[in-house]
């Protein structure tokens, strides 16, 4: 089954709005970039005003502006050449599952009064091996590589 991405793209738009998936990525970024542990005893609002208001010159402004690269390498892309990453093939298959299985339990935990229970375990199933999981992947990879492509020198 092919969807065109329209399609896919308003329905990714609706569940996972772009605030949310930026937010997402700010966070891997901004645990990597700071220790974040309870020991550290810096305020969240401390954090957040050194990285979102951090010149560009510094560590804090250079983990932003190059959040996007950052964040795929902390997520397991390599190998970036311009354009696209070396092991993206090898990334999609890894993560396809887990995005499935993920999709899964969003299913069986948001259909209760909607689905018998029946039919809330045959959704969950199916989605899990939905061509459709790897097609939202893929375009959410490839937006991720136009961001990284977009990020200064």
């Amino acid at each position: 089954m092919n969807i065109p991405d329209p399609t896919v793209q308003s329905k990714v738009d609706e569940l996972a709005p772009p605030q949310d998936l930026l937010g997402n990525i700010d966070a891997y970024v901004i645990h990597d970039q700071y220790n974040t542990s309870n020991s550290a005893a810096r305020k969240v609002s401390d954090l957040l005003a050194a990285y979102y208001l951090g010149a560009a010159s510094t560590p804090d402004g250079q983990a932003r502006l190059h959040r996007y690269s950052r964040f795929a390498r902390l997520v397991g892309l390599t190998g970036w050449s311009g354009s696209g990453f070396g092991n993206e093939s090898a990334w999609l298959d890894q993560w396809t599952p887990e995005v499935g299985a993920a999709a899964a339990l969003y299913i069986g935990a948001n259909t209760d009064g909607f689905f018998a229970l029946p039919g809330r375990v045959g959704a969950m199933a199916g989605i899990q091996r939905a061509a459709l999981v790897r097609q939202v992947l893929q375009a959410y990879l490839t937006a991720l590589k136009a961001m990284v492509a977009g990020e200064p020198p």
